[in-house]
């Protein structure tokens, strides 16, 4: 799968990019015309015109501007905010206030953004609120075929409509967009029970199907020409589509045997009824019957909109090229954007919840799942134990947002070139960070102030400075800076120092 991975890593662009008069229902559901693209030997960012691969604004953005839907797109600031543009004034933000969290514009021309402070609200093009709603729904993904997931304050997945109506309750564990088809599927966890229930939903909220993980493991969560693929769990090699209904279904992405018949290393359905072949380390496409359409001779190949594709010639160059694979403009390009992934979220936490929630990671015996006197040994399931030698003189490993930093290296390599573990070295302290720049300023000032209350109830007590500490002879560092609450915890407690306190509140006021 290394180069069809390597595609998507590009710009995770397949099947969603469309053109502008095709309905949204088909094969690239998203009507872009414009791409963000880094040209070669830049660092900053472009627009990339599909139809006749010129670049308009030309290293316009310090960072990636969004997918481009209807000519709209977002791109985040200096302040860490954001800002919509229309492709027609690249420069000219059209908000007039700063965004703390944003998604992309849907294709009926609505996005949902939040002001620091403020609750999520649908807005037009014009960054104009069309409705505000409430402030049970914590988190919302863009409109997709008119409604738009959303989570709710307790902890549940609903949908809501551009009017901001709930049109499905929030009931769900996991939900997914209604992308391609008016059907989208849901997972439950079960109560005190490792069964997950699955449920294949409609536009209405019915559920058209039900099943659950001991039956069947969705390959994707979104339903396509009409099915799901799913694997079996009593055939974990098959992959099978499964209809709205539940009932077993022909695979429209099947190939041909004449495809088969070719030899091709790996092969992947396009939306154009083509597929992406591999031979080798090399790529090129192939129609329906297997006839050769675009030469068996480029290191990657992203399936872009329904007569794009970027080919890559040369390794870390792509060009746009037409379904043939000949050449649309000039432009090398580096890198790309296309899909969308931003999610709105509130513009405030509830701080009671926030801090007890943040809190409940730790006590007097370790910062989940860190005890204190574990060992890199003790880790060796956390870490890539067959590859020794990319751990060689470091001593911190990354667990998502948790930093995990030991008294040495975690491996070692000795005079003879041996490469092992050092599994009796210790952990020294864990580091937890905490995104509030989407907040109010002074979110984290507050945060980080009842957290400090209420650290009697976790086992330790202040020396000064947010600084804690246990009878365990762990401690407690918290404080804040550039948006993010941070939290250090110390297994030995003679080793914590304070942690920098820099509000944004406060740092405005003073250039005020």
């Amino acid at each position: 799968m290394k180069h069809l991975l390597q595609s998507v890593c590009l710009a995770a662009l397949l099947l969603l990019v469309a053109s502008c008069n095709q309905p949204s229902n088909e094969a690239y559901p998203l009507p872009m015309k414009y791409l963000p693209v880094q040209l070669e030997g830049s660092k900053m960012w472009s627009i990339l015109n599909l139809d006749n691969g010129e670049v308009v604004a030309k290293d316009a953005y310090k960072v990636a501007p969004s997918a481009i839907i209807n000519d709209m797109y977002f791109v985040m600031n200096d302040e860490g905010t954001f800002d919509y543009y229309n492709v027609a004034d690249p420069k000219t933000p059209v908000n007039k206030e700063h965004f703390g969290s944003v998604t992309e514009f849907g294709v009926e021309g609505f996005a949902l953004a939040a002001l620091k402070g403020k609750g999520i609200s649908i807005i037009n093009t014009k960054c104009e609120v069309v409705k505000q709603l409430s402030d049970s729904v914590a988190e919302c993904s863009m409109f997709n075929r008119g409604v738009a997931v959303a989570r709710f304050i307790n902890s549940k997945y609903g949908y809501i409509n551009t009017e901001g109506k709930v049109v499905i309750d929030a009931k769900y564990d996991q939900a997914s967009a209604f992308l391609y088809e008016d059907h989208a599927t849901t997972m439950t966890q079960r109560d005190n029970d490792s069964i997950v229930d699955i449920c294949f939903i409609d536009k209405a909220g019915n559920e058209t199907f039900k099943t659950n993980s001991t039956m069947y493991q969705p390959v994707s969560p979104n339903f396509n020409k009409g099915v799901l693929p799913v694997v079996s769990v009593s055939k974990p090699d098959t992959v099978i589509c499964l209809a709205p209904d539940g009932k077993d279904a022909e695979n429209p992405f099947a190939v041909s045997e004449k495809i088969k018949k070719g030899g091709y290393d790996q092969h992947s359905a396009t939306g154009k009824g083509s597929f992406v072949v591999v031979k080798g380390d090399k790529m090129g496409v192939v129609d329906a019957e297997g006839n050769v359409v675009i030469p068996i001779k480029y290191y990657d190949i992203v399936d872009v909109n329904a007569n794009r594709y970027l080919l890559c010639e040369k390794k870390g160059s792509y060009f746009l090229a037409d379904e043939k694979g000949a050449p649309v403009g000039k432009a090398k390009i580096a890198h790309a954007n296309g899909t969308p992934t931003a999610v709105a979220t509130r513009g405030f936490v509830d701080l009671a919840i926030t801090a007890s929630n943040l809190m409940s990671m730790f006590n007097e015996q370790g910062f989940m799942p860190v005890a204190k006197g574990t060992t890199v040994g003790n880790m060796l399931q956390a870490i890539d134990a067959a590859h020794p030698e990319a751990y060689v003189d470091l001593n911190v490993l990354r667990l998502n947002t948790t930093l995990i930093y030991f008294d040495g290296p975690i491996a070692s390599k000795s005079a003879d070139g041996t490469v092992q573990f050092n599994v009796a070295t210790a952990v020294q302290r864990v580091e937890f960070a905490f995104p509030v720049i989407s907040y109010a300023d002074g979110t984290e000032d507050d945060l980080v102030a009842l957290m400090a209350t209420h650290m009697g109830k976790n086992g330790f007590v202040s020396t000064g400075n947010n600084v804690f500490t246990s009878e365990n002879g762990t401690a407690v560092a918290l404080g804040y800076e550039k948006g993010v609450v941070r939290i250090s915890y110390f297994m030995n407690a003679d080793q914590a120092t304070p942690l920098p306190a820099e509000s944004r509140k406060a740092l405005k006021a003073a250039k005020k």
